[in-house]
Order: C-alpha cells, then structure tokens, then sequence
C-alpha cells in the first residue's frame, strides 16, 4: 500500500477542525549519537568481510562513524549468515550531512544478523532516544529491522526484549521497547504501510527512511517513502505516561545466552524467548542510534523529501511558510499548533486573506489550465505519482482554469491553539524549492513558548511533518541551517486575478 492516503472533502473538514498530534519538535534537541553505522567500508558485489572468522565471534566489521567505537559485527563472511555490499541505495546523498551514499548491505542467506560488542553501547539504558534506518524489505511476518538482546525486561511477557524496530504480518511498521519499571511500550501503524518484494524481484518494493523517537513521555514512529520521495509521515504514536509508568527509560538489559550477550544492538535479525529470530530480508542502510528525542528536521533524511518548514521569528511573531527540500511540493492543507497558546489569530495572513489561487484539480503540470499537457504528466507518472482515478479527475475538468473560483478557506476554531486552512475541491498551491511566503506574525511574542508544531496535508495523501525554526533575537537555541534559508527561491502560486 503507498502511503499516500485519498482523503475526501469531508475528511479535510474533519482535520481542519482538530489539532493532529505531531511531534515535529518545536526545540529539537541536537543529541549525542551514539551509534551510526553507513556500510560505506566496501565495494558493491562483495561479501561484508567478517575478521573475526569464527562465527559469533565480535569484530569490528562495520565502522561507526560517530567516532564512539560501537562498531557492527556480521556473524560470518556471506553464506549461510552473513550480508554483501550493493549499490542499490535509497538516497545517494545524506541530507543532513550531505555525506556521499553508495553502499547498501543485503542479507546473502536466510539466516543474517549483525550485532554489537562490548564497547559500551550495550549498557545504556536512555531516558530518550531516537532510532533511525533505511530499508527495502522482501515479504514475510516479523522482521525486526534493528532489535536489542535481552529477556526478562518486560512484566507481561518475559520473552520479549528490549527493543525491536520491526515490521510486521500486514506489512504495518512498529517500535517498541520495555523500560525501567517493565513497561512494555509499542506504537504500530496500520496494515499496507509499506510496500515490499518477493525476492528477487527487488523493484516490487519501495525504500523507506524510518525513525522511532521517545521523549519519555510519548512514543513516535515517522516514515518517509525515499523511492516515492515524499517526505516523513507520523504514522504512529503512543502516549507512555498512559500506561502508569515513573520511569519510562529504556529497560537495563537482562539475561544471557550462548549466542548473545544481554544489552547488545542488533541490525537485521531480532530476539524472542532469548533465541535468535525475526530476521529481516532485504536491503539495509544507514542506521543511527541516539540517546535524545530528536525533532523530525533532525533527522537524517529530511531535507531529501518533499519537505516543508515553517521559520518563526521569536522576537518579531513572523512566521514563514518555506519549501526546504529540493523538490517542488504542492499542499492542500496546513495546521500549526500550540498547547500553550502561544499563536496569534489577528496576526495570522492565512492565504485566504492573501488571496492566494490554486491549480484546479487535473492542472498536474500547475500550470493553472487543466489541459492536454496534464495528460502527458498523468500518463507519464501512472503508476507511481498517479492511479487510474486522476485520469477521471483530469477528464471531468478539462478545461477548467485558475480565475474559477478556486481558493483556501481558513478552518473554523482557528484560535491561539490552532491556525489551519484548506482547499475543498482544488489541486492545491504549489512551493518551487527554497521558495517561501509569509503567514504574518501568527506568533504570540506575548506568551512566547516554543512549543510549536506545523503539519501539511498533499493532495490525496495524508498528513506529512513539517519542521520547525526559531530564528531572531528571542531564540534560545540557534536552529541549523534556518538562516540561510531567508534568502531562497520565490513562491510558485497564483494570484487572484482582478478585473
């Protein structure tokens, strides 16, 4: 199933008239990282070399490039157990460090699994933490994409472990993990969330850039399809404090075996009832393990999606609407929130009071004339950026133009919580890259808590994370890379024509 999801007028009003929950962080805490493990030490078409020889054995086959010194281990050199260096990557630059990607590692058999030694990584027990992967997985049931050794840690179920990053039957994706009190927490999104392949059909199956984020007080899960190169989606969450636990840090590991030491980090394969399992078939990139709750424009691959940010001025109340990623990205619908109150309704330039125009549905070139070049754009991205039904959508507007009518309208109980707007029966307004516009001060420099959240809606998809920036005098910690932005791209929209 794409994670792009149909959503019907009736559904737009339904959003627009209650503040979706997403942790898009309003001060991101730039952590430490403990982990980070990119499988750039190879030559695609070989074997991961394992220096150990012997099998469970661990040696330093995977390089950490966090400077910590946890490096990954493989239980053996290919065959039966081990993993081969390939090319087929999910992005071939990192957004956030803009590092080079050309290396991916794919399982050679049917019983694979990396781990982690005794470096130190195996004894830390964080309050948060934020886990982080690429993958293109094949078909199957459990599949823990990255797990943590360990019995007895969980009060309901001592054959859990620690933590599992996993997908699971129905192809939905999950995080969990038990904590200090043996709590065990989970956040696990609905079926058909991600695409996969039955080997060795590998084209079947999408990319995806995953992170699992705690901030001790709620779970979250994001997703980003990189093969689609949309940006990340909340597509989970799970309110910890609910569950009546004091303590929600990770649980200290528990419990021994003869292939596996309680504590130990592990990438493609899990645990259960203190064995090996669970194992992950497919293809493997760019794991990051760190030790806080990151914010969504923190993590790796952000700026590679069709992203948006919003830039507020702490000591002015502007708020800027600004198309980060380098990808044009069309929107028909944004919220911002605050659980303090801290918007500002009268300072608000909605694009209604703008008068900002929009493409007419069918108008996929945006263009603002639903003609034959939308077509050639529809044929052209059919099965991919387009299903059947868009070819109705282009046929029963034929013809249709920009001046039509078309236009937002901002959502009923906007207030000092919650500013949003939406189209109802329009394509919707279209960011070049770098581009911006100005939503007038919307923040209440009065109250000023940096507790902001921003969300947007595509056409025919779901909500999307956008990130958020604090710039100006008022702020109290520098956000990367918000400054430079200013300067970028104009705005790809519409103006209402007057006669």
């Amino acid at each position: 199933m794409n994670l792009q999801r149909t959503r019907s007028a009736a559904t737009r009003y339904a959003l627009a008239g209650v503040a979706m929950v997403v942790a898009a962080s309003a001060v991101p805490t730039l952590g430490n990282t403990v982990a980070y493990w990119r499988f750039e030490d190879g030559v695609a078409g070989e074997d991961v070399n394992h220096i150990a020889v012997d099998a469970n054995t661990y040696s330093a086959d995977i390089l950490d490039v966090s400077g910590n010194g946890n490096h990954l281990s493989t239980w053996v050199t290919g065959g039966c157990c081990g993993y081969g260096y390939r090319d087929d990557v999910a992005t071939g630059t990192i957004a956030a460090t803009g590092a080079v990607n050309n290396l991916s590692v794919q399982n050679t058999d049917g019983a694979p699994g990396m781990f982690t030694g005794p470096t130190g990584i195996g004894s830390i027990t964080p309050a948060q933490f934020t886990v982080e992967t690429s993958f293109r997985l094949e078909n199957g049931g459990y599949r823990t994409i990255i797990g943590r050794d360990s019995t007895d840690v969980a009060t309901t179920n001592r054959e859990l472990a620690a933590f599992y990053l996993i997908a699971q039957p129905g192809n939905n994706l999950a995080v969990k993990f038990a904590d200090q009190e043996g709590f065990f927490h989970e956040a696990v999104s609905q079926d058909g969330i991600i695409n996969t392949f039955a080997f060795p059909n590998t084209a079947e199956g999408d990319w995806y850039h995953a992170a699992g984020v705690s901030d001790g007080a709620t779970l979250s899960l994001y997703l980003a399809n990189a093969t689609q190169g949309t940006g990340y989606q909340l597509i989970a969450q799970t309110d910890l404090t609910a569950s009546g636990s004091t303590n929600t840090a990770m649980a200290t590991p528990n419990g021994s075996g003869g292939d596996w030491t309680a504590g130990n980090w592990t990438v493609g394969r899990g645990m259960y009832n203190g064995g090996h399992g669970d194992r992950a078939w497919g293809y493997l990139d760019e794991v990051r393990i760190s030790d806080s709750a990151l914010g969504v424009n923190d993590l790796l691959h952000f700026g590679s999606g069709q992203n948006l940010s919003i830039d507020v001025n702490a000591a002015t109340g502007q708020v800027t609407l600004r198309n980060t990623s380098t990808n044009s990205v069309t929107l028909d619908y944004y919220e911002i929130t605050s659980d303090s109150g801290s918007l500002s309704k009268s300072g608000w330039s909605s694009l209604a009071d703008q008068g900002v125009e929009v493409h007419p549905p069918g108008d996929y070139n945006a263009d603002g004339q639903v003609d034959a070049a939308d077509y050639t754009v529809y044929r052209d991205g059919l099965g991919t950026t387009f299903a059947p039904a868009d070819y109705d959508v282009w046929a029963e507007n034929y013809g249709a133009d920009a001046g039509a009518g078309y236009g937002w309208t901002e959502a009923g109980g906007s207030d000092a919580s919650i500013l949003s707007e939406l189209l109802l029966d329009a394509a919707g307004t279209t960011l070049a890259p770098g581009a911006s516009i100005s939503l007038g001060a919307g923040f209440n420099t009065g109250v000023g808590a940096q507790d902001l959240s921003f969300s947007y809606g595509r056409p025919g998809s779901g909500l999307f994370v956008g990130g958020v920036n604090y710039v100006g005098a008022a702020t109290t910690v520098p956000e990367p890379a918000s400054l430079a932005a200013l300067a970028c791209g104009a705005l790809v929209l519409l103006r209402r024509r007057v006669a």
